[in-house]
């Protein structure tokens, strides 16, 4: 049983060799034994970053965080990276698994404005997946409130938890993981609009005229795509998370 002067003294010794480390590399089973019980030899700010390194871990070895999943778009190994983002961004406990409830799937249910508010409001929260046309491009976007169908332009929701991405399903260690800077503005409800993350122009938007969609860097940390002109959606999926 290690004391409160032992973890001092390990903490003073590991020091000089920790921004060497890259916890990306490191399994969730090494990370909640190995790592966690140390947070104390951190400073917060830098055990943030630590969680948010290791939250892209596509480790095949680790324990599956996602049991079943019904998706057309990703798979169980892209499910489980979203949701160590979530955890991330949530801040809970490295245990959490997860199910994947498909609420609205655009190929099977349409494209409507009107079908997403009726499968996906008062549903939170809610992972939204879309599949770029004529591309590899899958983008996303977390939103841990409820979406609703607010009349005339919509109301802001202020979160600190929301994100947005890209996944790289050739390499996933390139995907882009993006977390909400402006927290006032970080989601967009609206019964004329599909899912909207952000403001102006919208950091990630769907269904904006039917099928098509947009990216353009305004209140998260990073752009999710190179381009931000509008793109055709192949097809979209939202999921309910729930968490067990």
């Amino acid at each position: 049983m290690w004391t409160i002067d032992n973890i001092t003294t390990f903490g003073t010794l590991i020091q000089p060799f920790i921004s060497h480390i890259n916890f990306q590399k490191v399994s969730s089973i090494d990370f909640i034994t190995k790592i966690k019980p140390f947070k104390s030899i951190f400073d917060d700010k830098f055990y943030n970053k630590i969680v948010e390194d290791h939250c892209l871990n596509t480790d095949l070895t680790s324990p599956q965080i996602v049991k079943y999943l019904d998706s057309q778009i990703i798979n169980l190994r892209d499910a489980s990276v979203i949701c160590n983002w979530i955890k991330a961004m949530k801040k809970q406990k490295w245990e959490v698994t997860y199910d994947f409830d498909l609420l609205v799937r655009g190929s099977r249910d349409g494209f409507d404005k009107n079908i997403f508010h009726k499968y996906c409001d008062k549903k939170k929260p809610t992972i939204t997946i879309v599949r770029v046309k004529n591309s590899n491009e899958i983008l996303g976007g977390f939103n841990p409130c409820n979406w609703k169908s607010v009349a005339g332009f919509g109301e802001f929701i202020s979160t600190e938890e929301s994100f947005i991405f890209s996944l790289d399903k050739n390499n996933l260690e390139n995907s882009i993981f993006s977390k909400v800077i402006d927290t006032e503005h970080a989601i967009l409800t609206s019964r004329k609009r599909g899912p909207f993350f952000g403001h102006g122009n919208s950091d990630f938007e769907l269904l904006y005229r039917d099928k098509l969609g947009q990216c353009s860097k305004n209140g998260y940390e990073k752009a999710i795509r190179q381009s931000n002109e509008y793109f055709e959606v192949d097809d979209y999926e939202v999921f309910k998370v729930i968490y067990r």
